[in-house]
């Protein structure tokens, strides 16, 4: 992936296109010629990881059922996505059908979201074992003390480490807090967003290492990233993004 300049991962399967982190959306995403998926996991009551960007399943769900680690598998099967262009709704994916289905075959970009702080190591140790560093890229939010630790314990295992970045992170003479130049270098892989200014992408170019533009809805949004000095691009709209 890193040898291919202008390379495309799927956001949580191609959230702007299909029901998001569901395995129809990678399927779609697969179909369409993407090697890399991303996908945010959550995990349940009973220790069940499953895809998912939120705290909660109530916008996915469209109701009111809370946060997912209060809920049983069970629960969660009972429940569909809805939102998604086309094709909704859909089941919620277990972390074990997107390894079935393409753990063997695709790059995958893994977030722990909310179930960083009581589960680091039984995520990566989970990651570690079902796929590997060859194959799997961990991924979080590029700050904080939290963020930093999954990734020096990810990277620790042989892993490669993706941070993602906005504007906002930049440096004060970017109208930044300086969180880039705080946290950037716990990280082997950055991000920033594609709508940020050139100065902002020089700023975080300036590493040294790869850098991913986020999140593209239109081939116009990667273009931009890719004229900006990106590696690749993490899309969500991957019918309308070329792989």
């Amino acid at each position: 992936m890193l040898a291919k300049p202008g390379f495309t991962w799927a956001h949580r399967g191609g959230s702007a296109s299909w029901p998001e982190s569901s395995l129809h959306a990678y399927t779609q995403s697969v179909a369409r010629g993407y090697g890399v998926l991303e996908v945010s996991l959550a995990r349940t009551s009973d220790g069940v990881w499953f895809g998912l960007h939120d705290q909660t399943t109530d916008r996915t769900s469209g109701g009111t059922y809370g946060n997912a680690s209060s809920q049983t598998w069970a629960q969660i099967q009972a429940q569909q996505i809805v939102v998604g262009p086309r094709d909704a709704p859909q089941p919620y994916m277990r972390w074990e059908e997107l390894l079935a289905a393409y753990g063997s075959t695709h790059v995958l970009v893994v977030d722990p979201k909310y179930a960083l702080g009581l589960y680091r190591t039984e995520f990566l140790n989970m990651v570690y074992h079902d796929v590997g560093p060859s194959r799997a890229i961990i991924k979080y939010s590029g700050v904080g003390s939290g963020a930093a630790g999954l990734s020096i314990a990810a990277q620790t295992l042989g892993f490669e480490t993706w941070g993602f970045y906005y504007a906002t992170d930049a440096s004060a003479a970017q109208g930044g807090d300086g969180a880039l130049q705080t946290w950037g270098n716990n990280w082997t892989l950055l991000g920033m967003e594609h709508g940020a200014s050139q100065a902002v992408w020089d700023e975080v170019l300036a590493f040294g290492r790869p850098v991913i533009g986020h999140i593209a809805a239109t081939q116009t949004g990667y273009n931009n990233a890719m004229a900006k000095g990106a590696s690749g691009v993490q899309v969500s709209g991957v019918a309308a993004v070329t792989p």
